[in-house]
């Protein structure tokens, strides 16, 4: 049985990055920065206090973290996490957290209007949860009279049986939006995989600049089989 599904949203380009001009030793700025992928507790509107990690720890926010993107109070947000932590220490203290989209397939009847236009896939891994597929992309943007184009991307599902479970077959949705091409922005979205059983597989498609790739994965396998695979194209 075939099932087909769509999410679509828009994503502004994100550029992420962190560096020091300068290498120091010992207790130095960013000797004790960490970044992980979590999930972030909105305490009240417009803060996060606590995220449950890819890894799966807890850790306590203090201060607690700015987040105009986290509207409603009691409720979880899919993040990457820039924080200090030092060993012992009750609690961590942020530096940064970038809201990360969440692309849960939703049913279309039109699969056939779907566009794949190309885009880079950096690399795609299973958190260590299993609860998420992550990506990283690279999208080619640029401004148009001033203003920063922006371009849709979401998730087709197909699912089929298999002898032991099922097989999801994730197809990468992106549409150009006549987006200038001038420079390349990096994002980073995850796809939900809290339906997936321990004997199901996942196939990521992607139409990339040098043809369609794809990259298998078995979020219930073991760490040194298939769930933390990554991939880099060239």
């Amino acid at each position: 049985m075939m099932r087909l599904w769509l999410s679509v949203m828009l994503l502004a380009p994100l550029l992420v990055a962190c560096s020091s001009d300068s290498y120091t030793t010992g207790d130095g700025r960013y000797s004790y920065m960490s970044a992980d992928f979590a999930e972030g507790h909105c305490a009240t509107a417009g803060t996060i206090d606590r995220v449950l990690t890819d890894e799966g720890a807890t850790l306590q926010l203090a201060p607690v973290l700015a987040a105009k993107w986290a509207a409603v109070p009691d409720s979880a947000y899919r993040l990457l996490l820039y924080y200090d932590c030092q060993e012992g220490a009750a609690t961590v203290r942020p530096r940064q957290a970038v809201q990360v989209p969440v692309l849960a397939p939703l049913y279309t009847l039109r699969p056939d209007t779907l566009r794949t236009d190309p885009l880079t896939l950096e690399s795609a891994w299973v958190s260590t949860s299993g609860r998420y597929l992550n990506l990283r992309l690279a999208l080619k943007t640029g401004t148009q009279d001033g203003v920063m184009g922006r371009q849709t991307i979401g998730v087709r599902c197909d699912t089929t049986a298999t002898a032991t479970g099922h097989r999801y077959t994730y197809t990468l949705i992106h549409s150009q939006n006549d987006v200038p091409q001038y420079y390349t922005a990096t994002a980073f979205a995850s796809i939900p995989l809290t339906d997936n059983g321990p004997h199901d597989e996942v196939l990521l498609r992607v139409n990339t600049y040098q043809g369609q790739t794809e990259r298998q994965f078995r979020p219930g396998a073991p760490l040194s089989a298939l769930a933390c695979q990554k991939c880099e194209d060239a």
